[in-house]
């Protein structure tokens, strides 16, 4: 025990920036005392290594701000493209974006928070584009929620929801819609397909 105690007073006095020659000596007599005041710690054991390993952390490619990338990009990850892609993106993953991206898009999920996409964009569920976003090309998902300007064609075979601040320049074609006042529809709209 006190080999224990005296390497504790080493680790203090060293992180209180304290050489052996400048120790306080009311230092040693504080620590001794609280040391009596409180029962002895127990021995602790380690924990299995399978509850000490962090959770599992999906993989994610970042196209950071002011990067530009001209060419097609395959990605088994998720993407988070805030610079600007020249090319066809196809990400296995999810797609969050808030840069330019002028090419086709494939996805999972594709999130577009501000920017512009220019092409064609396929996502196999859900396609969700902010109010600072625009699409210029034909969209295809299970679901669609926009808030955002877009030109070309909608398809869905779930839900297409039209925020208020939303305008789509083109046909919806469409499981079921809902459009919420002061959106805009320039286009056919056919429901139930």
């Amino acid at each position: 025990m006190a080999k224990r105690e005296n390497s504790i007073k080493r680790t203090m006095n060293g992180l209180l920036g304290y050489t052996r020659e400048e120790e306080p000596e009311d230092l040693h007599e504080d620590m001794e005392n609280n040391a009596a005041d409180k029962p002895e710690e127990p021995e602790y054991t380690e924990a299995p290594a399978s509850r000490m390993m962090p959770a599992e952390k999906k993989e994610e490619a970042v196209i950071p701000p002011g990067m530009k990338i001209t060419g097609n990009i395959t990605a088994k990850c998720d993407m988070k493209v805030l610079g600007h892609i020249v090319g066809d993106v196809v990400c296995e993953g999810n797609i969050d974006l808030s840069g330019n991206i002028e090419g086709n898009v494939s996805a999972g999920n594709l999130l577009i928070r501000r920017g512009m996409l220019t092409g064609d964009v396929e996502v196999r569920e859900n396609a969700v584009l902010e109010r600072e976003a625009g699409v210029k090309g034909n969209l295809s998902a299970q679901n669609v929620r926009s808030a955002a300007q877009s030109e070309g064609e909608i398809q869905a075979a779930g839900i297409v929801e039209l925020q208020t601040e939303a305008v789509v320049q083109g046909d919806i074609t469409a499981g079921g819609i809902s459009v919420m006042e002061g959106a805009r529809i320039q286009g056919m709209v056919v429901i139930g397909e």
